[in-house]
């Protein structure tokens, strides 16, 4: 456990910096199967934060995680509605990865 306390304008803050280094979500980066490189994009995020590496990448892991199955609790009746969880407009970056 991190023990650090993660508000909204920090996870917003994490989002973006992820979000920002493809290396580490864009299949179709070159550099995506690149192990230094991600570990590199990981260790900036980290240094940002002033966090373990393991902390960052296990926070957006969780974060993924749930922009997923927010996705895929949206089939069916309300399929159009977007979800109300906090962090998900800032994920839909993903939907086209």
């Amino acid at each position: 456990m991190s023990g650090y306390n993660w508000n909204n304008e920090d996870v917003y803050k994490l989002i973006e910096m992820f979000q920002a280094r493809e290396v580490l979500w864009n299949t179709l980066s070159e550099d995506y199967k690149n192990r230094n490189k991600k570990h590199d994009a990981w260790m900036e995020i980290a240094s940002e934060f002033n966090l373990d590496k393991k902390v960052i990448e296990k926070k957006i892991q969780s974060l993924v995680g749930q922009f997923n199955r927010e996705c895929k609790s949206k089939s069916g009746a309300g399929a159009d509605e977007l979800s109300k969880w906090f962090a998900f407009k800032k994920l839909m970056f993903l939907k086209g990865s």
